[in-house]
């Protein structure tokens, strides 16, 4: 694969993904992290060309100081990220 999920990758379950976000939060909580977010030039060439494919959608915080992807021990291209300000939702 191209080092980041695209549409090359198959389909995760809603199921699986949300056990692979609880995995990957529980390794965050515990400072025990296997991603290093490290986004290379390459990574951003392969989801351009071969499309994107998370695994999940996340909405979060406009004024979180945390990435999302960092939360949940994910690399860019595994999670869809909304940041929303205000708490609102239409």
């Amino acid at each position: 694969t191209h080092g980041v999920r695209t549409q090359h990758d198959s389909h995760i379950p809603p199921q699986r993904a949300l056990k692979l976000l609880e995995e990957g939060n529980a390794r965050f909580v515990s400072g025990k992290t296997t991603s290093s977010f490290d986004f290379k030039p390459e990574h951003r060439t392969a989801l351009a060309v071969h499309g994107q494919n998370p695994m999940a959608a996340v909405l979060g915080c406009a004024d979180s100081r945390c990435p999302i992807e960092t939360l949940f021990d994910v690399q860019a291209g595994d999670v869809f990220v909304l940041r929303n300000a205000g708490n609102t939702l239409s």
